[in-house]
């Protein structure tokens, strides 16, 4: 999200954090986080937070974190945090502001599909017209066919590179002049699939010669709403199933010498391969 970020503290060893000034807290939220028991990490919560370099979370690692925080409620008034040391005989008030406003236009860099069963992570690219672009190899194809469900049952999560700063919706559009409106915004890394709108050859936009499937997502810099039409050019995600290769050729080949299989090194003889004519030349010493 453009304006809600989680907050990485580094603390003091089993300390307890108080937001004291908290906001939009809803049930079960809370806004006291305590390093002795990082299950309680909730505030403003919508994910499970995770540290910076990617590692969850721990208890008494002196690290706690401020789950989905809406920095535009403390652009001018400052959010009071309390650190509260472990014998509970020290307390120290800090007050943080979170400025600064992105600018020029942001852009989706790459979509990446997570088949977390299988560890299986496939990037798309970006053609000239700013359209993502995703080939799905014949080996990672879903078994059950070439659907938005079975790509969904296959690719569980998304991941989004996208601007510093924006927010990504997935968009829905029903109409050929791509008319669309926000969904639901899409944290950058690895939310799942499932609730998120997937377009098949069907779709009345219209998808091109030999794409199977599409999603569409928007990247802003303002504070803009689900059910909204997208401020900026929203970018299209399209998704081919690559064909099984049909070429079955040699096409290196290399011996090596009889002594060295023995010892495993060295003096191997490069061969000559003529796909034309189908043959292989390789020189060998007169020794061998």
């Amino acid at each position: 999200n453009a304006t809600k970020r989680d907050i990485e503290l580094q603390v003091s060893k089993n300390a307890k954090v108080t937001i004291l000034n908290p906001t939009d807290l809803v049930a079960d939220d809370s806004n006291v986080i305590d390093d002795t028991d990082d299950t309680n990490y909730t505030y403003n919560s919508g994910d499970t937070p995770a540290k910076k370099n990617g590692n969850t979370i721990a208890n008494n690692d002196g690290v706690v974190i401020l789950d989905n925080v809406n920095l535009r409620k403390y652009h001018s008034t400052a959010m009071r945090v309390l650190v509260t040391s472990e014998d509970g005989k020290t307390k120290t008030e800090y007050r943080l502001t979170f400025k600064g406003t992105p600018s020029g236009t942001p852009s989706i860099n790459s979509i990446t599909f997570h088949d977390t069963t299988n560890n299986v992570n496939i990037t798309s690219t970006k053609d000239k017209d700013g359209n993502l672009i995703v080939h799905v190899p014949y080996a990672q194809k879903p078994a059950g066919g070439i659907t938005g469900t079975d790509f969904v049952g296959k690719f569980d999560k998304i991941s989004v590179d996208t601007s510093d700063g924006a927010t990504v919706f997935n968009c829905a559009c029903d109409n050929a002049a791509k008319d669309c409106v926000h969904i639901t915004d899409v944290p950058t890394n690895e939310m799942s699939t499932s609730s998120l709108y997937v377009y098949d050859t069907g779709a009345a936009f219209g998808l091109p010669n030999g794409c199977s499937l599409a999603y569409i997502f928007e990247a802003i810099y303002d504070s803009e709403t689900t059910a909204q039409t997208p401020a900026t050019k929203p970018t299209f995600v399209y998704i081919y199933f690559d064909d099984a290769k049909t070429t079955a050729n040699i096409t290196d080949i290399t011996l090596t010498e009889k002594n060295e299989l023995v010892d495993a090194v060295g003096n191997k003889l490069p061969g000559k391969v003529n796909p034309n004519n189908k043959t292989i030349r390789i020189d060998v010493p007169y020794s061998f």
